[in-house]
């Protein structure tokens, strides 16, 4: 235990000095070298220490300590984690980066001069995505208060796409089990996916992307990523082997059907229903590329239509290229989604749930996926988003509604609606919204969001009063 507290204020200390350091740090932290780091820094420790000694005296106190504040961030986080109460959920967060910074300062360490970003972010795809596309346009826009950040690469979900985010963030090479190791000794100093720092305080992770994409857009900056022409060259020879030429355009497609979860979870999808949309591509001349892993649902075998899910030799960069460079994505509340936007990709978001935290996605249309108790017909977007349905994406079953009913069910999107919407993908993009469309933002707005993705003409046209 002594040694982790010796490493946490050496690293601590070491960080503070100069960021150009934290290389080294991380370097010979993962290899063990904490003696080496010791003895380079003992001076700077003994000088930490004597610091929290005076400070300790100042406030009459034994030791300056938060009272288990590691303890306390994580029961706020908890909190957050476990409410439907959306302003309840935020006030958590903020208050656990406070007990953070709190913490840093503890150690003598300024909270906003160097954050790590580990597996928080690192950890899935869409966290990824999300999480550095924020943190990215803050720093491009100078409205960033953190004035360094350092990538961590072990543990990533795919490392290949972490490599594109390189001219924004210096990346270090880490094991898993360092980033870890880093991630338990200095978690003052971790990023969060879920609560971003900006110059407005504390801001949940969906409200900063809204808000810093949409500044991003009415600046008229292009996308935060792009594709190589030695990217391209490797896309056209990998999918040269599913009969794609050069100049062959396709839509990439992602899926989610998670088999661990119970029937009636509110991401999940019914994948053969998207075959029709599939068709609509592949009619319109196009590929469809459907990418996920192997516990996907195989899909059946269609001209035009490749099942890279279940591709022999798979490649994770595929997953990547195949999003990065298609006319558009088609997909469902998963992390993939999230990725295309980076790209400059638009995406058709089809069956998606909890439309009160909606993601603002540009130049892309949304499919809401409806409710509705029994034989009843499915409830309006005003009537779902004045009841909890509207702030959750799992399972509604045993939600009870303000008659005290219970015994909800999710409604997909019909195979003819997901084929309407691809229609509409294939069109030209309208500048203006229709009538239905700005009613439709109006009221995600009134409900607290600050964002979303258009809804499809051709969805309103189908369910006249939806909104």
């Amino acid at each position: 235990m002594q040694r982790l507290r010796t490493l946490v204020a050496v690293v601590a200390a070491l960080i503070a000095v100069s960021w150009s350091f934290v290389a080294i740090v991380v370097s010979l932290a993962v290899r063990g070298r904490f003696f080496v780091l010791a003895q380079l820094l003992r001076d700077r420790h003994e000088s930490l220490l004597e610091t929290r000694a005076e400070l300790a005296r100042a406030r009459g106190e034994a030791e300056v300590a938060i009272d288990n504040p590691l303890e306390q961030r994580n029961q706020l986080w908890n909190v957050a984690f476990k409410t439907a109460d959306r302003a309840l959920e935020v006030n958590a967060f903020a208050q656990a980066d406070g007990i953070e910074d709190a913490q840093a300062r503890v150690l003598g360490i300024d909270p906003l001069h160097q954050r790590l970003i580990g597996q928080s972010i690192t950890g899935a795809i869409g966290h990824t995505a999300l999480g550095l596309a924020i943190r990215a346009r803050m720093i491009e826009l100078g409205e960033n208060p953190v004035e360094a950040y350092c990538l961590l690469t072990g543990g990533a979900a795919n490392v290949d796409f972490l490599s594109f985010w390189s001219r924004y963030f210096p990346v270090v090479q880490t094991t898993a089990s360092a980033t870890r190791s880093l991630e338990n000794a200095l978690w003052p100093l971790m990023e969060s996916f879920y609560s971003v720092r900006t110059l407005q305080g504390s801001m949940d992770y969906i409200k900063a992307h809204n808000h810093y994409s949409k500044l991003w857009e009415a600046q008229g900056r292009g996308p935060l990523l792009e594709l190589t022409a030695a990217d391209h060259q490797r896309g056209v020879r990998l999918l040269a082997g599913f009969g794609l030429g050069p100049g062959d355009w396709f839509v990439a497609m992602h899926l989610r059907e998670n088999r661990l979860n119970q029937p009636g979870y509110g991401r999940n999808v019914e994948v053969k229903s998207y075959l029709l949309a599939a068709q609509r591509v592949i009619d319109a001349g196009g590929f469809v590329i459907r990418i996920g892993n192997r516990t996907a649902t195989p899909l059946p075998k269609m001209a035009g239509l490749v099942d890279y899910a279940h591709a022999s030799d798979p490649d994770p960069w595929m997953d990547i290229y195949a999003i990065a460079a298609a006319r558009f994505m088609i997909g469902t509340t998963s992390g993939p989604l999230n990725i295309a936007p980076n790209f400059g990709v638009p995406v058709l978001s089809t069956n998606t749930p909890e439309i009160a935290k909606a993601v603002y996605y540009p130049r892309s249309l949304c499919l809401p996926k409806l409710i509705a108790h029994g034989e009843e017909a499915p409830m309006s977007l005003a009537q779902m988003l004045d009841s909890p349905f509207a702030w959750t994406d799992a399972y509604i079953g045993e939600i009870v509604d303000q008659r005290g009913r219970n015994g909800y069910q999710w409604v997909e999107n019909s195979p003819e609606e997901l084929a309407a919407a691809v229609d509409e993908m294939l069109q030209d993009w309208p500048p203006e919204e229709s009538e239905g469309q700005r009613s439709w933002r109006m009221l995600v707005e009134a409900a607290g969001s600050n964002g979303t993705a258009r809804i499809a003409q051709s969805f309103i046209d189908r369910h006249p009063g939806l909104v």
